[in-house]
């Protein structure tokens, strides 16, 4: 599993410095093990994408923005075209969520027509070993890989239309505000352009945030809304 392989920073340290040799820098070999998040494959190919770039400190501020294009192009290829389309799709529309559970997934995925598939989307991921991260030791609540999460939602934004996009987030809106999840209830309605229900959610939560003297919560919400739905 991905959590076994992982390079620790040592190791990173030592295939970068076999492939790049002096370009290995600590601050170069630190950028690649967070973006890679020890990735034994992406760090090779970034190290050798940034080794033969003309202009390695260019290369190495464009990976820490978007990641390397050759590891896109083994995502895109080894991981998504190998897909069958309707797990492609389950792939997309979960890329809207920084972290999820089967619970949500089957929220989110109910506005594509597969609201039942969330626990059976995460068994076939996890079978599949496909950059999946686990975020408690319970096998409760994943995220994808950060590079993958990044070319699902470029893909995402391709795929689908705008109204559909903010659908999912809508659901995934009302999931959290059901479980008590505020803070990212308030994050994916304003992903859905739904400024309104945002500032809704923050009135309702207002007073218990205040009542248990969690300022910076209620500043953190305050400050995410437009200016029109703060006055």
């Amino acid at each position: 599993r991905a959590a076994q392989l992982r390079f620790t920073q040592d190791e990173t340290r030592e295939l970068m410095g076999r492939i790049m040799g002096d370009l290995a820098t600590d601050e170069t070999i630190a950028l690649f093990s967070e973006r890679t998040e020890g990735w034994a494959a992406g760090i090779h190919l970034a190290a050798t994408s940034m080794r033969d770039s003309s202009h390695a400190a260019g290369f190495a501020l464009g990976f820490a923005r978007s990641g390397s294009q050759p590891i896109v192009e083994y995502l895109v290829s080894e991981v998504l075209e190998r897909l069958e389309e309707p797990e492609r799709t389950l792939l997309l529309c979960t890329s809207v969520l920084p972290r999820f559970c089967a619970p949500l997934c089957d929220a989110v995925l109910a506005q594509v027509g597969q609201g039942s598939a969330g626990a059976a989307f995460l068994d076939r991921v996890r079978s599949m070993n496909l950059f999946l991260v686990a975020l408690d030791e319970d096998g409760t609540w994943f995220r994808f890989h950060h590079l993958l999460a990044d070319i699902l939602s470029h893909r995402l934004r391709l795929t689908l239309d705008e109204a559909t996009i903010a659908r999912l987030h809508s659901a995934a809106s009302r999931w959290f505000e059901a479980n008590g999840l505020i803070d990212e209830a308030v994050t994916h309605s304003l992903s859905a352009h739904d400024a309104v229900h945002a500032a809704r959610l923050v009135e309702v939560y207002a007073d218990d945030l205040l009542n248990s003297e969690n300022w910076r919560s209620l500043e953190r919400w305050i400050a995410l809304l437009p200016v029109e739905q703060t006055k």
